[in-house]
């Protein structure tokens, strides 16, 4: 006959206490915990543990900072989420806090989405935290709050599809690295992208030509380019002029206009051979 082991969650009181704790409900689990320590087959180094955490971060949350009346970020809001996500990334979570992980996470994100002024260095360690746990769906709502804030800060689209990305959001993962890359080709962002075929191109072609071979594959889709695009450089600037001549050659193939969809292939053979050879390529396997 088998003898009867004792489960950890036998324990009513502990495991009331590690869903509070899950909870953010420091205070009561705290009242739990103390309670799981009377039980016969309490494990009472892991439950003092967790009553340690309980405090140490109800004194850390604590001192979290009213939002001010008129809505408005302040420095104070900012140092204390750098001073939480400084000791977030140094405290000893065991295997049994990681809901409380998770959920601490996704509050001190919450609260540097909207109560703190953007800082870059944070905004990056808290995306790849929420990353590293897999809270795509959290790190892609961080990210377009950003975007939507900060249309014009063309980097944020990188942190975006990634997260998309990872979201199982491809069809706008796509849409977005394309804007990424055809706005601000960095090389400082190349880590961010998921997409193998895209990172193929990018290796092939450099970062500034991988959106024009993403198009002509159809694994981009077509971007609009407004007048004010500004080329980053040299490369940068033939990479738009490649994009656009190659705008050119679908819409001038779906029209059916053969006269200048033979001047726009001439041009493409003299500004980019290699691209040229690409298209004539892809021209026989849509044949």
């Amino acid at each position: 006959m088998r003898l009867y082991q004792p489960s950890l969650w036998d324990n009513v009181a502990l495991e009331n206490g590690y869903i509070l704790f899950s909870d953010l409900n420091l205070k009561e689990a705290i009242v739990q915990f103390n309670e799981a320590l009377l039980s016969p087959i309490a494990d009472r180094e892991s439950t003092q543990a967790a009553i340690d955490a309980c405090v140490y971060w109800q004194k850390m949350l604590n001192s979290a900072p009213e939002l001010p009346a008129n809505g408005s970020p302040s420095e104070r809001d900012n140092q204390f989420v750098s001073e939480v996500l400084e000791a977030y990334m140094e405290y000893p979570f065991d295997s049994r806090m990681t809901g409380f992980k998770k959920k601490l996470l996704e509050n001190l994100a919450s609260i540097f989405q909207h109560k703190c002024a953007l800082d870059l260095n944070t905004f990056e360690t808290i995306f790849d935290l929420l990353l590293d746990l897999k809270m795509f769906h959290n790190s892609e709502n961080l990210a377009s709050h950003y975007v939507e804030q900060l249309p014009k800060e063309y980097f944020l689209l990188y942190f975006l599809a990634q997260a998309q990305w990872l979201n199982k959001n491809t069809t706008e993962a796509c849409c977005n690295y394309a804007r990424a890359l055809l706005y601000f080709p960095d090389r400082t962002l190349k880590n961010r992208i998921m997409h193998w075929q895209l990172e193929q191109f990018v290796d092939a072609h450099g970062l500034e030509m991988a959106p024009v071979f993403g198009r002509l594959y159809e694994i981009l889709p077509e971007v609009p380019l407004n007048d004010g695009i500004q080329p980053l450089n040299k490369l940068h600037q033939n990479a738009i002029r490649s994009y656009l001549l190659l705008q050119k050659l679908f819409e001038s193939r779906n029209n059916h206009d053969h006269k200048a969809n033979i001047q726009y292939r001439r041009q493409l053979k003299e500004q980019v051979p290699i691209l040229f050879e690409a298209f004539m390529r892809r021209l026989k396997q849509w044949e």
